[in-house]
């Protein structure tokens, strides 16, 4: 078992934190993330924020959310190799979103509770809270 309180961020989670929608998380998420010894942004997270601000459904751009998640969090980006979580992500069948099955995998290779809203997720993933 890992000893150090690890969070990944799924992109919802990324999207509020960056916007400042403190409101949106319950109490105990908030603390979770104030106490982390390790934030984790799944590489997976800047595509699919790049994807979404194409498709016009978020109004940040990435490079900004990606950017004051690093800094002002001090998140760090994954450091998982691609191969391995394409091996998790395939064992994840419960979804056929390819963002989540990844980002997913992220979490569990860090052996790591996902900070997501999805319900799929959340219904899930074992290791995930909103």
């Amino acid at each position: 078992m890992n000893s150090m309180k690890v969070l990944v961020l799924d992109t919802n989670a990324i999207i509020r934190l960056e916007a400042n929608r403190l409101g949106e998380f319950r109490p105990e998420v908030l603390n979770a993330i104030e106490d982390a010894d390790r934030l984790i942004i799944p590489a997976l997270a800047s595509l699919e924020l790049q994807y979404l601000e194409t498709r016009k459904k978020v109004v940040q751009s990435a490079a900004r959310v990606m950017q004051t998640m690093l800094v002002e969090l001090r998140a760090q980006m994954s450091d998982a190799e691609a191969w391995r979580l394409s091996e998790i992500a395939a064992d994840l069948r419960w979804t056929m979103d390819p963002f989540d099955r990844l980002i997913c995998a992220d979490a569990i290779y860090h052996d790591a509770t996902l900070i997501t809203s999805d319900r799929l997720i959340l219904s899930n993933l074992p290791n995930a809270l909103w």
